[in-house]
């Protein structure tokens, strides 16, 4: 799967619950409103709407938990 971006995101959220709480509904909508041809899983929409519901956001959680090195001068004498 493809990341969809914040925009697509919370259109498909938008989507969703304008076709009251249709999957199927929802990916016709996307097709039409993107004039794509393929449209988010029903898993994506589902995800993303469990996602906006208990977060409050459909953006990416990525960042929050990466790990930084620290490089202090007793790291690298321990390296060396």
């Amino acid at each position: 799967m493809e990341p969809y971006s914040t925009k697509q995101g919370v259109k498909i959220i938008e989507l969703f619950y304008f076709c009251q709480r249709s999957l199927v509904t929802t990916q016709r909508k996307y097709r039409q409103y993107f004039n794509s041809r393929s449209a988010p899983t029903a898993f994506v929409i589902r995800s993303l709407v469990g996602r906006f519901e208990e977060l409050g956001s459909v953006a990416d959680e990525t960042g929050r938990d990466v790990h930084r090195n620290i490089r202090t001068e007793d790291n690298v004498e321990t390296v060396r």
